[in-house]
């Protein structure tokens, strides 16, 4: 869940209160990866209403903490994430940055994750390492990610990742790649839901905006 204030989004903010309904929730559910229920950040998913085709999609991120969990689940692969064609858990694109540094967009089918486009984008905060260096994204600093997600003419799907890492509206193509079936599936081109994700940490989020192309 979600607080807003200010005209920005915040996840939970430290620990969540044994009081709230929801620790119970998350410490039956997912009690390893909230740290028994105290972070149910570590798992935000926040999924639009509504149904969208081809889009572009934008948020500034700003994490205020990063969660160092004993789980398994807190890795590399984590990160600020944007979701597009999301017909439900299982089955969605996603694209941003990972707490490694790479710009990644992926594709999951069938809940297997199929890896579209990786490559280096945050290159001078040392290299990633679960213990002692766990996330190499900025603290108290906003970084912009979109995703344009299109159907073209012949069939495919073209996603592309742009990053604004100054939050200066100057958005830099990371990288773009055109599903063709080739990644397992049948591609997925239908009117679905689009949202955010980010793993292990407190965030706050402005300006989000979705539009159709």
């Amino acid at each position: 869940f979600v607080h807003r204030s200010n005209d920005m989004g915040h996840t939970v903010s430290g620990d969540l209160i044994p009081e709230s309904p929801w620790f119970d929730i998350y410490g039956r559910e997912n009690s390893s990866q909230t740290d028994g229920g105290k972070k149910p950040q570590n798992l935000f998913r926040l999924i639009k209403r509504g149904a969208w085709l081809n889009t572009s999609q934008e948020v500034y991120f700003r994490i205020d903490q990063y969660n160092v969990s004993d789980d398994s689940d807190r890795d590399a692969s984590n990160g600020l994430l944007l979701f597009s064609r999301y017909q439900d858990q299982d089955n969605l694109y996603y694209a941003g940055l990972r707490v490694d540094g790479n710009a990644v967009i992926k594709r999951k089918v069938g809940g297997s994750y199929k890896t579209l486009l990786q490559k280096p984008f945050i290159t001078d905060r040392g290299v990633y390492d679960r213990e002692n260096n766990p996330s190499l994204l900025p603290v108290d600093e906003w970084i912009g990610v979109r995703t344009d997600i299109r159907n073209q003419s012949d069939g495919t799907t073209k996603i592309s990742l742009f990053i604004d890492a100054r939050r200066d509206y100057n958005w830099e193509l990371v990288g773009e790649v055109v599903d063709d079936g080739r990644f397992g599936g049948p591609i997925v081109t239908d009117y679905s839901q689009a949202g955010i994700r980010t793993d292990f940490m407190d965030v706050t989020f402005d300006e989000y905006r979705i539009r159709e192309l």
